[in-house]
């Protein structure tokens, strides 16, 4: 079964509205891993997903966060599905994960750059294998009525991301967390 879909049905973002990863890197922001989306692109993602959004870019990379990916771990909104576009992959072997509660993986993507997809945002979900000498941004959308909420993310635990980890790893460490 997948839990991770490609949205074909939702528009490729027009190339004069996409801002550049150099432009949304540059983007002055008081969290060094995530960035407003631009006026322009709120509006006509807006007019896409036709109620009120929130979108913004998170970036992770060696550069911006130390990390190689994003750690297992369950969103903080109250949504079900994260929405999300691809504006710079950040490798050629990046993969995104989705886990059961069992911590058996149901899903595992290379997901393409400028293509859309839904995450089950409330499942224990990560994104590894980022090029040390690279970065990758992802456009997330978030329906308004989703956004505010008191939940913390649920993280897995401390994670490396100075190497390439696999799933016995991820395993294991679970393991530890739970004892």
């Amino acid at each position: 079964m997948s839990t991770i879909d490609y949205w074909p049905s939702l528009p490729t973002i027009p190339e004069h509205i996409l801002e550049s990863p150099e432009t949304v890197i540059n983007r002055e922001s008081p969290v060094k891993s995530s960035r407003d989306s631009s006026l322009e692109l709120s509006d006509w993602l807006q007019e896409v997903f036709g109620e009120p959004i929130v979108a913004f870019y998170f970036i992770f990379g060696k550069q911006f966060n130390n990390q190689l990916g994003v750690a297992p771990h369950i969103d903080r909104f109250n949504r079900r599905y994260a929405y999300n576009y691809i504006i710079h992959a950040g490798g050629t072997d990046v993969l995104t994960t989705v886990y059961d509660n069992n911590f058996q993986i149901t899903d595992q993507k290379n997901i393409l750059e400028k293509t859309w997809h839904r995450l089950p945002s409330n499942m224990w979900h990560s994104v590894h294998g980022v090029d040390p000498n690279d970065y990758r941004i992802v456009l997330t959308v978030n329906y308004k009525k989703d956004r505010v909420t008191n939940n913390p993310v649920q993280w897995l635990g401390d994670w490396d991301y100075n190497h390439s980890w696999n799933y016995d790893e991820f395993v294991g460490l679970h393991a530890r967390i739970r004892t």
